[in-house]
């Protein structure tokens, strides 16, 4: 998790005293975050896959780091991987290593992830955002326990425990076939859901509070508190990217305080005023005959629109060799909006055939 002040983990900006704090160390007064901590102390003693969903900003990592810490493997490396931050053609070197030109650019023998974890944990956060094809390498290596480096052909022995992040759509990417079934089981044995901040507003008071005592140290500012009125809308805001939002969010308003309190006026614009949500609109009436037959011309438009998607967006996919990131760049879209357009127009690896 990441986000934290200069110097100040974010794991120890959120820990309770020894009599309080819960398993990983998080803040929390909420009873529904702390059986979901309960349930990940109990993963921690079973060397099995662990999958922790969450929104962006819940903790995954650093209730993964916990669940590794509590471990039989704590004395190994806890090697961590962004998956989503890999480009997809150095994503198999990263991972399982390489020999010394392998490929262009590759000078030395590189040990991959995997193999430098020597008996630890892996965590591959944002697993959702593998490709196919290196799911398919991963699934390999889990069942096998062995990796092949690039450039080589005989396998090298691994031992590891997986645990790995998503978002919580992670099942419905498995039914709309983006994301592989059987790899999605052998890596969630334990499923472990952080509950978004918003579902637990108890302990927003808590984390600000101490987020504001490391921003206040780290500004050399004498700021000591909130009032009352900016409390409150800390706590009705619902905090779309958690509890880094959160700290942004006070580390803004201690930068931007006066005197020993946090007023209302300090706090970011977008908490003090979020915007309202539009008014929904009015049921439509059932067509009419002559409606209906625009409708009918209307649809067959909306087919051809979405063929046309359909061609660019596979001529793209087909030119990066299926790299989603890469053909999102060519065709000017994010990466998530050119996932939703594949999943919504059925757009599969086979598709290309």
């Amino acid at each position: 998790m990441t986000g934290a002040l200069p110097g100040i983990p974010l794991c120890s900006m959120v820990a309770c005293s020894d009599s309080t704090r819960p398993f990983g160390g998080l803040l929390t007064l909420d009873g529904q975050l702390l059986r979901v901590l309960e349930e990940a102390r109990r993963a921690s003693a079973l060397d099995v896959g662990v999958l922790v969903t969450g929104e962006t900003g819940t903790g995954k990592e650093l209730v993964a780091r916990a669940i590794h810490a509590s471990s039989r493997r704590m004395a190994a490396p806890f090697v961590a991987v962004d998956c989503a931050a890999l480009p997809r053609t150095t994503l198999e070197s990263e991972l399982f290593g390489h020999r010394r030109g392998a490929f262009s650019g590759a000078e030395r023998d590189r040990i991959g992830r995997i193999e430098a974890a020597r008996g630890g944990t892996v965590f591959l956060d944002s697993v959702d955002e593998l490709d196919l094809e290196a799911q398919a390498g991963l699934l390999r290596v889990i069942e096998e326990k062995e990796v092949v480096p690039l450039g080589e052909s005989r396998p090298r022995g691994v031992d590891f425990r997986l645990l790995a992040s998503s978002a919580p759509a992670l099942r419905r990417k498995v039914e709309e076939g983006i994301f592989r079934a059987d790899l999605f089981y052998r890596i969630k044995v334990v499923e472990i859901e952080l509950p978004p901040l918003r579902e637990r507003r108890v302990d927003i008071p808590l984390l600000a509070e101490r987020f504001l005592q490391h921003s206040a140290r780290s500004f050399g500012k004498p700021v000591q508190g909130f009032t009352a009125q900016a409390m409150e809308v800390l706590t009705r805001f619902d905090w779309p990217g958690n509890v880094r939002e959160l700290l942004n969010a006070v580390e803004a308003a201690a930068a931007a305080a006066r005197g020993e309190r946090v007023q209302e006026s300090d706090l970011p614009v977008h908490v003090r005023v979020p915007r309202r949500p539009r008014a929904a609109e009015p049921e439509p009436s059932p067509p009419s005959p002559a409606e209906k037959g625009g409708e009918d011309r209307a649809s067959g438009f909306a087919e051809q629109v979405e063929g046309f998607q359909r061609g660019l967006i596979l001529k793209a996919l087909g030119r990066s060799l299926w790299s989603h990131r890469d053909a999102a760049r060519e065709l000017g879209l994010e990466r998530h909006q050119l996932k939703y357009l594949c999943a919504k127009l059925g757009i599969r690896r086979s598709a290309a055939s």
